[in-house]
């Protein structure tokens, strides 16, 4: 009977202190893997699989010749999706991971960087964070809570965070560029709507400049920066049906800001990336998973030539200095290069992606980051 009582007192114990440690892995702000540094010197790109069911997601990492590396667990659930993209910056990757669904939502902004394992945490205090952006000083989100629209900016060097809210203007999207934020969003006042585009003081987080872009469409949620211009898409229009429209923001003049509307030969613009002197922009409808067109945009004429592939475009990145682009769908990652006239995209290889098999939770793919352009 004593040693009965002895290991359950035992057993008991060692419950506790596993929960404990457990409890306390998830509450740090700051943590490293052990042994992290194993092989890194060869990882190149990682795909995320995540779940919506616990706090946990998988980081598989390839090397160059998309030879599979290793996996990494990280205590976070949905880490990422289509919609809501990590963000670059400094050599680390910025996740807004949701947690699990009203159970155990998170409020926090993670920067992970894929070389080192280093993780932190910054403590939004906001759940249901929508998109994030970052700078060398603050990281800026988007959220939506009980009606109200919140733009947040978490100071890196003292933790303070500050907010700008608005029960009327919905924002979708923000991006920091050039030493401003934008930000697109819509109004509605009794049946009317509204959609704009905003340029924020990261600083005060005072709009400065407002844009009513109706008339163009709404949705968007993908930003590119080149120089003196700002590229935007929006796949919807005012009723929420497919639209086409790429537009170009010069906003360097404060009196003199111009807005340009390009109509794309294609529905659903979503990403667009910088490839050498063009622009790739996919096509996709991000809410179905369907779409498999490509825009090639020459930046200095203004013309697109589209190409459609045989698969989804879920997600795109670039890879400028080897000259690879990537192209993910729910199964499979594609990793092309493009012809010499620049009109076209050649396979080069394809990566089936196995999902995770648990029996307990299901995963699915939340996207894909490159090291080398973190």
């Amino acid at each position: 009977m004593k040693k009965q009582y002895f290991f359950s007192l035992l057993l008991a114990a060692t419950v506790l202190i596993s929960v404990c440690i457990c409890k306390n892995v998830l509450k740090k702000s700051t943590y490293q893997k052990e042994n992290n540094n194993l092989g890194n010197s060869n990882l190149y790109l990682a795909i995320i699989q995540t779940t919506q069911e616990e706090n946990q997601s998988i980081l598989n990492f390839y090397d160059r010749n998309l030879n599979f590396i290793k996996s990494e667990n990280l205590p976070y659930g949905t880490l990422s999706d289509y919609l809501t993209l990590p963000a670059f910056h400094q050599n680390s990757i910025y996740f807004i991971p949701g947690g699990v669904p009203l159970q155990k939502e998170l409020e926090l902004a993670l920067r992970y960087n894929p070389l080192t394992g280093f993780c932190k945490e910054y403590d939004i205090g906001m759940p249901g964070l929508l998109q994030i952006s970052v700078s060398d000083n603050a990281i800026f989100t988007v959220n939506e809570l009980n009606f109200t629209s919140y733009i947040s900016k978490y100071k890196k060097n003292n933790q303070k965070i500050s907010r700008i809210s608005s029960d009327k203007i919905s924002y979708d999207t923000v991006y920091y560029y050039n030493g401003f934020l934008y930000a697109t969003g819509k109004e509605q006042a009794e049946d009317i709507i509204r959609n704009y585009i905003f340029q924020i003081d990261p600083n005060s987080l005072k709009i400065l400049w407002k844009k009513d872009i109706t008339k163009y469409g709404q949705g968007g949620f993908f930003f590119c920066g080149v120089g003196d211009k700002l590229y935007f898409t929006l796949p919807y229009d005012l009723n929420e049906q497919e639209n086409n429209s790429l537009m170009i923001l010069s906003p360097n003049s404060q009196k003199k800001k111009s807005l340009k509307e390009i109509a794309l030969l294609e529905a659903f613009p979503q990403q667009i990336k910088k490839f050498e002197d063009i622009l790739l922009i996919s096509h996709c409808d991000l809410i179905e998973g369907k779409g498999n067109s490509l825009s090639i945009f020459n930046p200095n004429t203004e013309k697109s030539k589209l190409i459609s592939l045989s698969h989804n475009i879920l997600q795109i990145e670039v890879d400028e200095v080897s000259k690879f682009i990537y192209i993910l769908e729910n199964e499979a990652l594609y990793q092309y290069i493009l012809n010499d006239k620049k009109d076209n995209l050649i396979l080069q290889k394809k990566l089936d992606i196995q999902k995770t098999k648990d029996s307990h939770v299901y995963y699915y793919n939340g996207g894909f980051f490159l090291i080398s352009n973190s």
